[in-house]
């Protein structure tokens, strides 16, 4: 797997067993946006001492490494940079590998990108009001994220990398807007001693570019080997598949997923 050194900007390679022996790294949780740099760009962009595409274009990623740097955590995983694409191994590695990933991190930086103000002192009203807001909570695929750091710290940040507060702080607020339940995001339970059913609850009102992922946002949380992904077969097969592979995966001991 690729991590970035916030120390160089420097693309670096690891083998699984590397980070499972205790490499320090923190992830990224965020909306894919326009124009994100690939690993392409960033690995130009350090052999050409900088220069290369917009610089615009890595502020974001500049901001989360530098971020990481000034927290003493010499590495950093996103999504968007840190694959591939071009290497089927890398993309498969990425997709099997989620949530050991967001689990195995020392602290998710969370990006909200539609959300301005900070929280230097007491909680603000209107920027905690902007935070559940956000699209981040109605993005499928941040949920598993969002469920995986729990046992990490999870630190929510505005448009521009203003500090807006921890998950936990705002553990309440999710559980009553979102359902998702508060010891789950404080990092008190895992996902696992939640029924299949309640689950799922938590991917209401989410949204995915291909209706598909829908469903395929949901394997961390149930498969402990995830099933092929078929864009295109829509959502209603999709998860179909997803419940067919859960009940074989559990051996029928939780059957509440086909009440959905």
């Amino acid at each position: 797997m690729w991590l970035l050194s916030t120390r160089t900007a420097e693309l670096e390679f690891f083998e699984e067993a590397a980070v499972d022996g205790g490499v320090c790294y923190a992830v990224l949780s965020h909306i894919w946006g326009e124009n994100e740099p690939s690993w392409e760009d960033v690995s130009r962009r350090w052999m050409a001492g900088g220069a290369g595409r917009d610089q615009a274009a890595f502020a974001n990623i500049d901001a989360c490494a530098q971020l990481a740097w000034d927290c003493e955590i010499p590495y950093l995983w996103i999504d968007t940079c840190c694959i591939d694409v071009r290497s089927s191994h890398d993309v498969s590695t990425a997709v099997t590998q989620v949530r050991a990933m967001f689990a195995g991190a020392v602290a998710c930086f969370v990006h909200l990108p539609d959300v301005g103000g900070s929280m230097s002192g007491a909680l603000d009203a209107k920027v905690a009001r902007d935070v559940m807001r956000s699209r981040w909570f109605r993005c499928s695929w941040t949920l598993p994220e969002l469920v995986f750091s729990a046992g990490s710290p999870v630190w929510l940040f505005s448009w521009d990398w203003q500090w807006l507060g921890s998950s936990a702080v705002f553990a309440g607020a999710i559980a009553r807007h979102y359902g998702i339940p508060e010891d789950l995001v404080c990092g008190r339970y895992g996902h696992e001693q939640y029924h299949a059913a309640e689950r799922v609850g938590w991917a209401r009102c989410r949204f995915a570019h291909h209706a598909e992922d829908e469903a395929y946002c949901l394997m961390g949380l149930f498969l402990a080997q995830p099933m092929p992904r078929r864009y295109g077969e829509g959502l209603l097969r999709a998860f179909r598949g997803l419940q067919e592979q859960f009940l074989v995966q559990n051996g029928g001991r939780d059957l509440s997923l086909l009440a959905w």
